[in-house]
């Protein structure tokens, strides 16, 4: 009776992460300076300094700032093999939260061990009380094999809107156990969220937690405890403070 209380306590959550999302994110862009616009000092001095001049800025160096909206793509990357063990429910319940929070963007699941298996597309309209189910009902087995799993991130991308921003969350103890080195197909990825489910077991492998945290346009967030999760996925979907630069 808990567990089903906390269940639909955190599915609930999930709805309201929803309600403050869309199928738009907000990003502070730096563009170069239009007349009328406000001036971004800071990188307008970055580019004078880059250029050696530190005395009137060449207007080609004027920045100014402003919010851009672009679409997003997701793909959630589950991890269900063996070493998972008894925190497989948490990963079921972390990507159930994911996709309920996604349910007005584009997103697919896809689940994993040392083979890949297709939950919900990319591009693809799935009931979203099916898509729940089945994850809900994961079972852990099998191998790890990260590195099959990230191609098929990209291949998932390479069927979402033209200028979508890609974005892959992967729900792991990140431990290759098979397979070639993950960290080149990880690097390829355009921008990853790790929800880190910390292993303890030194038998079954080290984690490549580190390692990806190292790349760039990836971030790590360790996971202990059911707050986590939802704090995570929040953060996650509601994210707006990267900057692009044009120029």
């Amino acid at each position: 009776m808990l567990l089903n209380r906390t269940v639909e306590s955190l599915m609930r959550e999930g709805k309201n992460i929803a309600s403050k999302g869309g199928i738009v994110t907000r990003k502070t862009a730096l563009l170069p300076y239009v007349p009328g616009s406000e001036w971004e000092l800071e990188a307008t001095l970055d580019r004078m300094v880059a250029k050696g001049s530190l005395t009137t800025p060449a207007y080609e160096d004027i920045r100014s700032r402003k919010i851009v909206r672009s679409k997003r793509c997701f793909v959630i990357l589950a991890d269900k093999s063996n070493s998972l063990g008894p925190t497989i429910d948490y990963v079921a319940l972390a990507v159930s939260i994911l996709a309920e929070a996604l349910r007005n963007e584009d997103y697919a699941v896809v689940l994993f061990d040392d083979r890949i298996r297709e939950v919900k597309a990319v591009g693809d309209f799935k009931e979203e009380s099916d898509v729940l189910e089945e994850i809900l009902n994961v079972e852990c087995s099998g191998a790890t094999n990260l590195h099959a799993a990230f191609e098929e991130v990209s291949r998932q991308f390479a069927s979402a809107s033209s200028g979508a921003e890609g974005i892959c969350v992967v729900v792991s103890d990140v431990i290759p156990t098979v397979g070639p080195d993950p960290l080149e197909a990880a690097s390829t990825l355009p921008q990853m969220e790790v929800l880190y489910f910390p292993n303890n077991s030194t038998a079954i492998g080290e984690t490549c937690a580190d390692d990806l945290e190292a790349l760039p346009r990836v971030r790590v967030r360790e996971i202990r405890e059911l707050g986590d999760i939802v704090d995570a996925i929040q953060d996650i979907i509601s994210f707006g403070s990267l900057e692009v630069a044009h120029g």
